[in-house]
């Protein structure tokens, strides 16, 4: 029942988090931490064959504190804004669209909700690709791409994850290989955001 106990402490103190944290993913980042305490919990009394409250005290069940955590992340409006730019990087040529669909996708697969038309958004992603052929010497075309993206807080809140990556791609048909360069970078931005939004929420298990 100690170790009981002290599961139960933890989990209590990861929902008081939750409930003081500034920021969505904060409080997202709390209930999974929460989360993970009590289904290490749920171990730990099942081997004592405690029922219902016990001497550890109240604490939500495991279905719960989930329950919570995908609630948190469904109110969590997104908006994905995604351009491409000029060699220089100062310049913006236009949206595109493919990119910012890559990174809807995988945030809704995380549980997060679009911001809608005329709703303020909680968190905002702001991804810039540079698209650019470069001479290889070989018949065909080599289209390279580079870019980054930010996440950031609604009204201009401070940067929580950031990343950036490159690379190409090449066909006979120069456009082609632009729509296989922007596939290719869509693809690895995305990825590299989902991994880490996911270490990002697990960082805090270990409270």
């Amino acid at each position: 029942a100690t170790r009981a106990a002290e599961a139960a402490r933890r989990i209590r103190s990861a929902l008081d988090r939750a409930e003081s944290a500034p920021t969505p993913l904060g409080r997202a980042r709390a209930l999974r931490g929460a989360a993970a305490e009590s289904r290490a919990r749920d171990v730990l009394v099942a081997r004592a064959r405690v029922a219902g409250a016990g001497p550890d005290g109240f604490v939500p069940t495991t279905a719960e504190i989930e329950r919570q955590l995908d609630t948190v992340l469904w109110r969590t409006r997104v908006q994905v804004l995604a351009v491409e730019v000029d060699p220089s990087g100062s310049r913006e040529l236009g949206p595109l669209p493919g990119l910012r669909e890559a990174f809807e996708e995988g945030l809704t697969g995380l549980g997060f909700r679009l911001a809608g038309a005329g709703e303020g958004a909680d968190l905002v992603v702001t991804s810039r690709m540079l698209l650019e052929e470069v001479p290889r010497g070989f018949k065909g075309h080599f289209v390279r791409w580079e870019g980054s993206y930010e996440v950031a807080g609604a009204s201009g809140g401070s940067v929580l994850l950031s990343s950036q990556g490159s690379g190409g791609e090449s066909y006979s048909s120069l456009s082609v290989a632009r729509a296989r360069s922007l596939a290719a970078g869509s693809r690895k931005l995305t990825d590299e955001l989902r991994v880490q939004i996911q270490r990002y929420l697990q960082a805090d298990d270990d409270h």
